[in-house]
């Protein structure tokens, strides 16, 4: 990258695979799960963590691998619910 800098934004999993690039930590995100009424009135409201697995949840896949849900209080869940993709 010698014509200048580049500065892009990049969310995902692993380290860069070009070691030329430079990364820095921008920020942390926090994300909030959220179900409609209609959803928890047909399925019932998750309680725990363990809960969610079973559930239908849109996930954010990166590089062909779904992130897992992160929580605060350390705990890490990949729901296998039902999903559906959308083109």
């Amino acid at each position: 990258m010698s014509y200048g800098k580049v500065m892009t934004s990049r969310s995902g999993l692993g380290a860069l695979r070009d070691t030329e690039l430079i990364s820095r930590k921008l920020a942390n995100l926090r994300w909030i799960l959220v179900a409609s009424p209609a959803y928890i009135a047909r399925r019932g409201r998750p309680e725990t963590v363990e809960d969610l697995k079973s559930h239908a949840c849109l996930r954010y896949v990166s590089s062909g691998r779904p992130w897992p849900f992160e929580f605060a209080n350390g705990e890490s869940l990949l729901p296998d619910g039902t999903v559906r993709y959308r083109r």
